[in-house]
Formats: C-alpha cells, sequence, structure tokens
C-alpha cells in the first residue's frame, strides 16, 4: 500500500505488503477525524483500519472464509455508516468504525461480492457473480438491503449482460455498467426506482470494463479496446468524448470527486 500528500512522496508498510488488499474505504473525504479502512485476503480475511492516513494499521477482524465466506468490498455511505460484506456476513457500523456489528445474512451461494454500493445510510446495493460451468459463463445478481446488511433482496436483474462495476448517485438511481453478451456492446442497465425496474443503454462501445458517476448526468467510462470517454447523458440521449490517454495503459479503476479532478488506477502494459 502507498501514500502521500505529494506527487512524488510515497511510503511502503512491511507488515501488509504480504497480504492482497481487496478493497480500501475512507468514512469521508476531508474531514479531520478520517480513517482510512483496508480489508485484506489471504488464508483469513483481515479489515484493518488506519486512523493516520496509513502510517499504521490496526486489525478490526480477523475471520475464517469457510465460515464466512470472503469479506471482499467496503463502502461508507458518510462519516458514520459503513459496511464491509461478503455473500454471507456483513459488518456494519454506525460510528466511523469505532466499533462493528457483525451479521450472518442469506447471502447466495457460491457468488463473490463484485462491487458495494452504500449511496445512503439507509440503503445498500451490492453486485454479485458467479461462474457457470454449464453455461461457461459468468452469472450475475443485483441485491438490495434496508436494513444494514442484515438481509438482502434480488433486484432482478436481465441475464443478458456481463457486468464489471455499479455506481449508485442517490438511493434511487444507479448504473451497472457492462457488456451486452449478444451484440458485445458496452453500456449499463439504469434504473431510477431503487432496482424495480431496469433499462439498457447501449453506448455503442467495446465492453466496459472500469466506470465512474459524478452525478445523475455526468460520468467517466473506459472500454476493453483501451479507450478512455467522458460521459454526458441529457434528455436520456448519451454523448460520449473521447479522451486521449497514453498508449499501453489499462485502467482498472476510476475515482472522480468532480469533473475536472479524479484518480485513475493503470497498469502500464509496456513495462509488464
Amino acid at each position: 500500500l502507498t501514500f502521500g500528500n505529494k506527487p512524488d512522496q510515497f511510503y511502503f508498510y512491511d507488515e501488509i505488503a504480504t497480504y492482497s488488499i481487496g478493497d480500501l474505504a475512507v468514512n469521508g473525504k476531508f474531514i479531520p477525524d478520517q480513517t482510512m479502512f483496508i480489508i485484506m485476503m489471504e488464508s483469513w480475511f483481515h479489515l484493518q483500519q488506519s486512523l493516520d492516513h496509513g502510517f499504521t494499521w490496526d486489525t478490526v477482524w480477523i475471520g475464517n472464509p469457510v465460515v464466512y465466506g470472503w469479506t471482499e468490498k467496503i463502502s461508507f455511505a458518510d462519516p458514520y455508516h459503513g459496511i464491509a460484506n461478503s455473500a454471507h456476513l456483513t459488518f456494519y457500523t454506525t460510528n466511523g468504525g469505532q466499533t462493528w456489528i457483525a451479521e450472518h445474512c442469506n447471502g447466495a451461494n457460491f457468488y463473490h461480492v463484485i462491487d458495494l454500493e452504500y449511496p445512503v445510510s439507509s440503503v445498500v446495493y451490492r453486485l454479485l457473480s458467479k461462474y457457470d460451468y454449464n453455461t461457461n459463463m459468468y452469472q450475475f445478481i443485483i441485491e438490495k438491503s434496508t436494513d444494514y446488511g442484515k438481509t438482502w433482496q434480488d433486484m432482478n436483474i436481465p441475464p443478458t449482460y456481463h457486468f464489471s462495476q455499479m455506481v449508485f448517485t442517490s438511493a434511487e438511481e444507479g448504473f451497472v455498467f457492462g457488456t451486452d453478451k449478444t451484440t458485445m456492446h458496452g453500456g449499463y442497465l439504469y434504473t431510477n426506482n431503487g432496482g424495480v425496474l431496469w433499462e439498457w443503454k447501449d453506448l455503442g462501445t467495446s465492453g466496459i470494463t472500469a466506470a465512474d458517476m459524478l452525478n445523475d448526468s455526468s460520468g467517466y467510462i473506459f472500454s476493453k479496446d483501451t479507450n478512455l470517454f467522458q460521459l454526458h447523458i441529457a434528455a436520456g440521449i448519451n454523448q460520449l468524448t473521447p479522451i486521449q490517454i497514453p498508449a499501453g495503459f489499462s485502467i482498472s479503476n476510476l475515482d472522480f470527486t468532480d469533473t475536472n479532478h479524479g484518480v485513475i488506477l493503470a497498469t502500464d502494459e509496456n513495462f509488464m
């Protein structure tokens, strides 16, 4: 893990170098008592927190994946409400991570949590997938919880898409990015009523592997053919503006705070 407050300043910590980091979250941006949380994966899963921007880490929970499943994702709705989740276990906090409550939940068998969205403290969504060896394809479901992840409701999405990322800009409005398995076009499933109804929006790109939405009308997407676009939605019409990036870079994640400021996680394939 690296952290720095200048472009050329990074720190490295041996105590977590031997583990695979599954996810990272903070309980709010630009707040004085900001806390960082990471989920680490090895033979057991670890939930750790840092109160000093990553200089030191304390273990919050160590769990056996055979009993609880892999706790893979973590998200905060605000400085106080956070959730860490596996298919069968939820940790939630209502005090910024000072204490966590573990709850077994009605998880789907053999599914992995590939994305977790916590837009407001009263509603959380998760995107799950599993590999179907009969069809040699991945199956996806989206579930919604209104009780801190104790119980989950299936949102009944169509089975004809391969999904990579989910973004909810409010409790009701969500975008689930991916690929139409029939046309192989990139696009997103859209809901404006909390997942009751979904509509596929074809963007005409190749499959989408990473995306972020700033609000309900503006975002960024990255496609399988290594093209980055700014997405603008006006009156239900999608407009894509290409953004030039250096050749040979593969983007794995996007995180934008506004139209002009963001972080892109990428791999230099020329260096590998």
